[in-house]
């Protein structure tokens, strides 16, 4: 047996709450800290269950393609997640 890692990605940045709406949760966010855990080899990757989308929009980070919010994902719970996972490869 070797060791295994086990790596909380859970985002804290006040900014990332704008308008009222907390972009904690937001699948393309969160989506890039699980692509960050297991770039760095995490065996398990903690996070939490995506609740809404949008947070490279809202809180203007990083660089997106309209595409992932029409074509890739939806509202649904389910293609949230999908979207988190497909970001771990």
């Amino acid at each position: 047996l070797g060791l295994v890692t086990v790596l909380w990605a859970y985002l804290r940045n006040s900014a990332f709450k704008k308008d009222g709406v907390d972009y904690h949760v937001s699948a393309d966010l969160t989506g890039q800290a699980n692509h960050l855990a297991a770039t760095i080899g995490a065996d398990i990757v903690k996070q939490k269950m995506a609740e809404n989308n949008g947070g490279y929009k809202a809180v203007n980070f990083g660089y997106t393609d309209d595409r992932v919010y029409s074509k890739l994902t939806s509202d649904n719970p389910i293609d949230l997640v999908r979207y988190q996972l497909a970001n771990c490869y």
